[in-house]
């Protein structure tokens, strides 16, 4: 959501043709803006009033509580807010409102990542797509259903990560990737349709390309991983189980669990 900034009387400290993007921290509940012209400028409404209004921490309260009791009558601004807030654009609200629930389902959605260890700052959005929604997230930890499942291919790519979920893909890329490698997901068992798909696509790889199966470190992981070698017997394929945990996405949710683990310790000695 942007918002045009205007002049005020003191001095222009935002110009009009600036524009202060919102969104809501759900964890927090509080409206946070950040400059579209100067990035390092962001923050919540009580930055914003300091910074333009230089208004210290209790003038700020004073400002806001203003703005929302409607008793209030000794402050301009915030009967100039309540006054645009009753008039504002009846395409506004609604707006809003979508807004809001989006926002709503991608938090949703970012806990449903967090659980399973990938981190919402690690992922690659382009790659492997939003995850919005908690139905995505979890279309990403079942196997694919019928064909294999496929990630967008940059030009830039140099690897061709072979896994048996989208998880595995996004925690495989999160722990060793760096942008330069596609992924396929298979499923834990290859029909002859699935086999022949693979085949195609490693046989059409351009030169330089390599080959990484990144499937689970048990038994399933190392039956897939001869199975794909066997289609491809004259390619070098790299293979790359796991340090820890069954598959990738397993390793990165004992990952993340120590991490917490260290965090309530240090907070614990603090």
């Amino acid at each position: 959501m942007g918002w045009n900034a205007g002049l005020r009387p003191e001095g222009k400290l935002y110009a009009p043709s600036e524009h202060l993007v919102l969104k809501k921290d759900l964890a927090s509940g509080a409206w946070c803006y950040t400059n579209s012209r100067d990035p390092s400028d962001r923050g919540t409404i009580a930055t914003y009033l300091a910074r333009r209004d230089r208004l210290s921490p209790d003038a700020c309260l004073e400002r806001i509580i203003a703005c929302v009791d409607f008793r209030r009558t000794d402050d301009l601004e915030a009967l100039r807010y309540r006054g645009y807030a009753r008039g504002q654009p009846a395409p506004l609200g609604p707006s809003v409102a979508a807004y809001l629930k989006a926002a709503e389902h991608e938090h949703r959605a970012t806990k449903a990542l967090e659980r399973v260890g990938v981190l919402r700052g690690s992922l690659d959005e382009w790659r492997f797509g939003g995850m919005k929604t908690e139905a995505e997230v979890a279309r990403a930890l079942r196997e694919p259903q019928r064909d294999l499942w496929s990630s967008p291919h940059r030009p830039t790519d140099r690897t061709v990560v072979i896994t048996e979920r989208p998880t595995d893909a996004m925690s495989f890329e999160q722990v060793r990737g760096n942008q330069t490698a596609c992924y396929l997901a298979t499923g834990g068992r290859l029909d002859g349709q699935r086999k022949d798909r693979i085949r195609a696509v490693l046989a059409g790889l351009p030169p330089g390309m390599s080959v990484v199966l990144a499937f689970g470190r048990d038994e399933q992981g190392r039956r897939l991983a001869e199975e794909v070698k066997a289609l491809a017997p004259r390619m070098t394929i790299e293979r790359a189980a796991p340090a820890f945990g069954a598959r990738w996405n397993d390793q990165v949710q004992l990952e993340r669990r120590h991490q917490r683990s260290l965090e309530r310790v240090g907070r614990s000695r603090a």
